[in-house]
């Protein structure tokens, strides 16, 4: 006997603006999405691809992601900007 367990499914979205005009969209940063798995956090793969890139209006969306605890990391500033990691 085969049991369907519907599991609700979710996005996260990321939206990139200039620090020094919160009007401007800036295009081209590139993120990870992590998930925390018990104390680590995994890079969230979604069909072979790890890294996201934000598109002309600063935005990223990642559907089809289970529940969880999310977080993204920012790997390469837009041109024109200077990316200082953690």
């Amino acid at each position: 006997q085969a049991t369907q367990i519907n599991s609700r499914l979710y996005q996260v979205s990321l939206e990139k603006k200039a620090s020094d005009d919160p009007n401007a969209a800036l295009s081209g940063a590139v993120f990870s999405l992590q998930k925390k798995v018990n104390q680590n956090w995994e890079t969230v793969s979604q069909d072979g691809v790890s890294e996201f890139t934000t598109n002309s209006e600063g935005k990223i969306s990642i559907p089809n992601l289970k529940a969880g605890t999310y977080r993204w990391e920012e790997k390469k500033a837009p041109t024109g900007y200077v990316f200082f990691p953690r």
